[in-house]
């Protein structure tokens, strides 16, 4: 699966995820929100499997 970053809360010095990178995560991980008919996925840094450019 592969999303957008929109948010990211506090995390380890050593992780270099930030707001607008591109990641790839597992199917099912994650939980599934909407908010304002938008749906979002909330993921622990540790389900974050890559990033790359779009």
């Amino acid at each position: 699966m592969r999303a957008e970053v929109v948010a990211v809360g506090n995390i380890d010095d050593d992780v270099e995820i930030n707001v607008g990178d591109h990641v790839i995560f597992a199917k099912y991980s994650g939980t599934e929100i909407k908010i304002d008919d938008e749906d979002y996925i909330l993921i622990d840094v540790d389900d974050i499997l890559a990033k790359y450019e779009d």
